[in-house]
C-alpha cells in the first residue's frame, strides 16, 4: 500500500546498496516530505534494507538480455526501466534519481509540482548538449533523424499516468531490440528515442553533471542535486578532485573513521589546469542557467521525427 501520491525511485544491485542507502536516508531527512522512497534491484537483497524504505524486487533479466554494455556501465543501468514501470501503477508521479547523485538542498518536493504539460518526461538536458546546445546526438544522427534536444537520464520526473497510457514498456522493449546496435548511451538512449524530443526540460540545478570541468563552478553556482556522473564519485574517499565534504559526509554516514592521511587537495600545477578549464565552461554554464529564471522554471519541448 502506498503512503503518498508520489516516490522517489532508486535502482541497485547489491554492491551499490550502500550508495543508495546513503541517497535514501539523505531524502528522509529532507523537509516536506510527501513522497515514499523505494529501492528497486534485479537482486533479493529485501533484507538488508531498513523498514522505513520500500524494496521492491524487479524482473530483469528478460529487458536486458543481449542489450550492450560497457565496464562502466554494466547491465544494471537498464534496470531502471522495469522499476519505473513495475512502480507505475502506484503512484501519480515518479521521481528516479541515480544513486550517485548527492543532495545539496534542504526540499525537492517542488519537484513534484512542477507541470510536465502532458508530457510523460521531465529530465535535465544532457552535459554535452549544456557546453555545446547544438551538438547532435549520436543515436539521432545514426537514425538519419533531426536534431533533438536530449536528457541525462540520471534525474527523471515521470507522469505515471502517461506512462501506463503510452506503454513506455512495451515500446522501449521494441525499441531495445530494433536498435541494439545504436544504443550508445544505453537506456538514456532507449529514453531519448522514446520521446523524440518531446520532454520538458527542468533546470541543470536538479541534475548537476559534476565534473573536472564544472568542480569550481559547482561550489559558486550551489547546485540543489549535484550528480556524480563521471569516474569520479563521492564515495572514492582518495579521489582528490571531488571536495572533502562530499566524501567526508558518505564515509561519516557509513561510520567510518577518516584517515588520519585523508587527502584533500593541494594547490599545485594539476590544480592550476582545472581551474583554467573550469573558468573556459563557465561563461558556457552561466548562459545556459540563465535560461531558468527559478529553479522551478521548465522549458517545453515538442517532438521533433
Amino acid at each position: 500500500m502506498s503512503e503518498h501520491n508520489y516516490c522517489v525511485v532508486l535502482v541497485c544491485n547489491e554492491s551499490f546498496l550502500n550508495h543508495a542507502l546513503f541517497l535514501a536516508n539523505n531524502l528522509l531527512k529532507l523537509k516536506n516530505i510527501a513522497y515514499d522512497v523505494v529501492i528497486c534491484s534485479g537482486e533479493d537483497i529485501s533484507s538488508q534494507v531498513p523498514a522505513n524504505i520500500k524494496f521492491i524486487q524487479i524482473e530483469t533479466e528478460e529487458f536486458t538480455n543481449n542489450l550492450p554494455t560497457i565496464p562502466r556501465l554494466q547491465k544494471y543501468s537498464y534496470w531502471r526501466i522495469p522499476a519505473i514501470d513495475a512502480v507505475s501503477n502506484s503512484y501519480s508521479k515518479i521521481l528516479y534519481l541515480d544513486v550517485d547523485i548527492f543532495i545539496n538542498c534542504e526540499d525537492i518536493s517542488e519537484l513534484f509540482n512542477l507541470d510536465l504539460d502532458g508530457k510523460m518526461i521531465g529530465a535535465v538536458r544532457d552535459v554535452q548538449q549544456i557546453t555545446r546546445p547544438n551538438r547532435m546526438p549520436l543515436e539521432f544522427k545514426a537514425l538519419n533523424l533531426k536534431f533533438t534536444n536530449y536528457f541525462n537520464a540520471g534525474l527523471l520526473l515521470i507522469d505515471c499516468k502517461k506512462w501506463r497510457e503510452q506503454d513506455a514498456f512495451q515500446n522501449i522493449e521494441f525499441l531495445s531490440k530494433k536498435y541494439t546496435n545504436i544504443l550508445y548511451c544505453h537506456d538514456q538512449s532507449l529514453l531519448n528515442l522514446l520521446v523524440k524530443g518531446n520532454w520538458i526540460e527542468l533546470s541543470p540545478v536538479w541534475n548537476w553533471q559534476y565534473s573536472y570541468r564544472n568542480c569550481f563552478i559547482t561550489e559558486v553556482i550551489s547546485p540543489k542535486l549535484i550528480h556524480f556522473c563521471g569516474a569520479e564519485k563521492f564515495w572514492n574517499i582518495l579521489d582528490v578532485m571531488i571536495p572533502t565534504r562530499y566524501r567526508e559526509s558518505y564515509h561519516l554516514y557509513l561510520h567510518q573513521s577518516l584517515p588520519k592521511d585523508f587527502p584533500s587537495g593541494t594547490i599545485n600545477f594539476e590544480f592550476f589546469k582545472v581551474f583554467l578549464k573550469n573558468m573556459w565552461y563557465f561563461n558556457k554554464n552561466n548562459s545556459y542557467i540563465s535560461r531558468f529564471k527559478y529553479p522551478h522554471s521548465t522549458i517545453s519541448h515538442s517532438a521533433n521525427i
